[in-house]
């Protein structure tokens, strides 16, 4: 399967994430649209739900992709019938093991200092920590990574630090799958 990833740090729909979005869709199979899940906001009520999801469609649009918003705000309405039926199903990467992924890396020290030190305590053996910055992407496919954007991505692994700044590549293979699955 061609996997086609991108991972984060933060600031999804600025200008900035121009490239992050072009590069998926150049790699991506399909009709070229994308769906705009704001299910994240949800818990801040509708109105920050509903701002993202124009957010993201006028992104999408100064980019010429054709785009609709799917309101999954909790559990429930991923299991709605009339939400499932029209979506084209592919299997995705399921889920990304042993990884513990730290948006906001190059500011959370301002919101909680000490934070970087806690999150790096909390990684066990075998566990890989990816910090991503804001304004920062790591794009690939699941096993080679691209920064894109404006800063750096962090991995921690096996107790030591490697930075890559936007536009180095670097191998970092992610174990996918459910839990269970080889």
């Amino acid at each position: 399967m061609n996997r086609v990833l991108a991972f984060l740090g933060a600031g999804e729909f600025e200008p900035w994430s121009e490239v992050v979005d072009r590069w998926v869709l150049e790699r991506s199979d399909g009709d070229g649209s994308v769906l705009v899940l704001p299910t994240a906001s949800a818990p801040e009520g509708d109105d920050v739900f509903d701002g993202w999801a124009r957010k993201g469609l006028a992104h999408f649009a100064s980019l010429g992709v054709p785009a609709a918003v799917l309101p999954i705000r909790r559990r429930e309405d991923a299991e709605r019938e009339d939400l499932a039926s029209d979506a084209v199903w592919k299997p995705g990467s399921s889920y990304v093991r042993v990884v513990l992924f730290a948006p906001h890396w190059d500011t959370v020290e301002r919101w909680y200092p000490g934070a970087h030190a806690f999150i790096q305590r909390s990684v066990r053996p075998g566990e890989t920590l990816v910090g991503i910055d804001e304004a920062t992407a790591m794009v690939g496919d699941g096993a080679t990574w691209e920064v894109l954007g404006r800063s750096a991505v962090h991995v921690y692994r096996a107790g030591r630090w490697m930075r890559a700044p936007a536009g180095e590549r670097f191998r970092l293979p992610l174990e996918m799958g459910p839990p269970g699955e080889v």
